[in-house]
């Protein structure tokens, strides 16, 4: 049996699990898109973005583990391509998006800076009213663009090259993956989800996580915001049966494109073809009412009955923890069809950085040109790939155009970021992609006592809180006295510390009116936070520092990374902050937050 990517020519011999050959063909021209995941592939093998796993692999802990390992080399290291998988006939293939140069290749350009130029350059052509909405923005300039997707009438679409329907349907012929040791099964963690509107027939794609439950039902895990959730509740009103079709192996562009926060009702497949400078090729399903892109690996389709639901979970997510196990729809699969020789696709979380950290950094590329043209003062974005995204944002801004409060409640009407923890306020001329200038920005211009800004958000129904770090035109007192370097003896640490260390230490700087330490506990004490502030605050030792964070035990004081990922993702702006006396302590344990097992 061969396997021939089609629109290349890279020769390679990979020996599939059963003992017969993949054949990659020899690279001669490239081509500035891709038809589908395979043709993809075929370039970055061309461009030595894949490398080749030969031993044979379990898709039980065995694959995450290795991707895991991968994601964390320098600039995200490479697409692993596991093509001996224990129990399988078909290869897998992980880490595809994972590093700013692949994630660039999969919307066929050279840098994700371009994605905004693009933008910026029809924005040019648009009439833009004041205080447009961002995301109607970016939908008006899609549907300006005659790419549309387009029914195609093919004897055999290459997705339904292979069909199984009814008995024949077995979910556990894909490879799917367990990654995590309590995890609650195996996981399709790149699923594209095909749905529409009962009443308009509108498409929706997104992106849902689905845990295998058996041969024929997988959990659909969408949130209430979620416009599959707001379809699927259409459904349950009218008592129908939701068709739904998940697309396993798109090509790049409408993976990318299904992750995107269009407003509902706008079809994804319209973005995707943009990106792709052509329409999106569609196939009638067998089973359902549904089209999906002809080109995919595998597709299933079937229904969701309203209020069929089972629980799925745990999850071990980026976080760096189990989210519980709740109730979620239940995906009946009525057929299960795939293309001769299929890829499947699959994607890890965890730790950052990995490969989601990559998509959603594209995806702030693509908004960032219709999010400054339509809110007045904002003028940058920044999501650190510790912040997971959606726990911190942030952002420079022109306070001579618009009120900063005005600014940040205008971001968050976007729908991806409404989720978000807080906000860092910078100024516009801060160079947000420079960590050294924020921190520089933190120690020289955060008075906590007046720039821990606090304030309702109507779009998201609750309170909003930012960090200013901007230069005020009065500027904070000075902290003259320079901390000294502190040594972890017996001596100097409480019992209820292992460690302490000076953050940003930069050396005795004037301008600078922060001093901050971290501490890690002992051992889980059951301290309370204001407990813990007032032995902190108190203790001799530690009178130089005005900002002393909490972390627990278990943390390596040395990483830095960690350190950050931790803040940001244990951090709630409410409660664990305590400002005394001029001094602030910042509790980030984990452990007094009960926020599950840490992986």
């Amino acid at each position: 049996m061969n396997f021939i990517y089609q629109s290349f020519e890279l020769r390679t011999i990979c020996t599939r699990g059963d003992g017969s050959d993949f054949k990659l063909k020899k690279a001669i021209n490239i081509k500035p898109m891709y038809e589908n995941l395979q043709e993809f592939l075929d370039f970055l093998f061309l461009k030595k973005e894949i490398k080749v796993v030969n031993r044979r692999v379990s898709t039980r802990l065995e694959i995450s583990k290795i991707t895991s390992k991968e994601s964390k080399r320098p600039f995200g290291g490479k697409a692993l391509f596991f093509k001996n998988v224990k129990d399988s006939f078909y290869p897998v293939i992980t880490n595809v998006f994972g590093s700013s140069r692949r994630m660039a290749y999969a919307l066929g350009m050279k840098s994700l800076n371009h994605i905004s130029q693009l933008l910026e350059k029809h924005i040019k052509q648009i009439d833009i009213k004041t205080n447009q909405d961002a995301l109607e923005l970016l939908s008006a300039i899609i549907k300006k663009t005659d790419y549309a997707p387009q029914l195609i009438k093919k004897n055999v679409p290459i997705c339904q090259e292979v069909i199984n329907t009814g008995d024949n349907v077995n979910l556990y012929d894909i490879p799917t993956l367990f990654n995590l040791k309590k995890d609650g099964g195996n996981l399709i963690t790149l699923p594209v989800v095909f749905t529409k509107d009962p009443d308009t027939g509108a498409r929706n794609t997104g992106i849902y996580r689905m845990q295998i439950y058996d041969k024929k039902t997988t959990g659909m895990h969408w949130y209430n915001h979620n416009n599959g959730s707001h379809l699927y509740s259409k459904y349950g009103a009218k008592k129908k049966k939701m068709p739904v079709a998940c697309v396993l192996g798109a090509d790049p562009a409408t993976i990318f494109a299904a992750m995107c926060p269009l407003p509902e009702g706008v079809d994804e497949l319209l973005l995707s073809g943009f990106i792709r400078k052509k329409p999106v090729p569609l196939t009638k399903c067998i089973t359902i009412d549904m089209e999906v892109p002809s080109d995919a690996e595998f597709v299933l389709e079937g229904y969701i009955n309203y209020g069929d639901l089972k629980k799925e979970g745990p999850f071990g997510n980026h976080t760096g923890y189990y989210g519980p196990c709740e109730p979620y729809p239940v995906f009946h699969v009525t057929a299960q069809t795939h293309r001769k020789n299929p890829v499947y696709q699959a994607t890890i979380v965890g730790r950052p950085p990995m490969e989601d950290c990559y998509m959603a950094k594209a995806m702030e590329k693509l908004l960032y040109p219709v999010v400054k043209a339509s809110i007045p003062g904002f003028y940058n974005i920044r999501s650190p790939f510790e912040g997971i995204f959606h726990n911190i944002s942030y952002i420079s801004v022109d306070k001579t155009t618009a009120n900063p409060k005005k600014i940040i409640s205008n971001y968050f009407k976007l729908k991806h970021i409404r989720q978000s923890r807080g906000i860092i306020l910078l100024d516009k001329n801060t160079d947000i992609d420079n960590d050294n200038e924020i921190v520089e920005s933190m120690l020289q211009n955060f008075d906590f006592n007046k720039d821990i800004l606090s304030f309702f958000v109507e779009s998201v129904n609750r309170n909003i809180v930012a960090l200013d770090f901007t230069k005020k035109k009065s500027l904070p007192a000075q902290n003259s006295i320079s901390p000294a370097r502190f040594f972890n003896t017996s001596e100097t640490l409480p019992k209820y510390l292992k460690k302490a260390n000076q953050l940003f230490e930069t050396g005795y700087n004037k301008k600078h009116i922060n001093h901050v330490l971290s501490v890690f506990e002992a051992d889980y004490t059951n301290y309370q936070t204001d407990k813990i502030a007032d032995l902190l605050l108190f203790h001799d030792n530690f009178k130089t520092f005005n900002i002393i964070i909490i972390f627990d035990n278990n943390i390596d004081s040395n990483d830095h990374y960690l350190l950050l990922w931790k803040f940001f993702n244990n951090l709630s702006f409410g409660q664990d902050i305590i400002i005394k006396n001029s001094r602030m302590v910042i509790d980030v344990r984990a452990a007094k937050k009960n926020r599950g097992l840490d992986f």
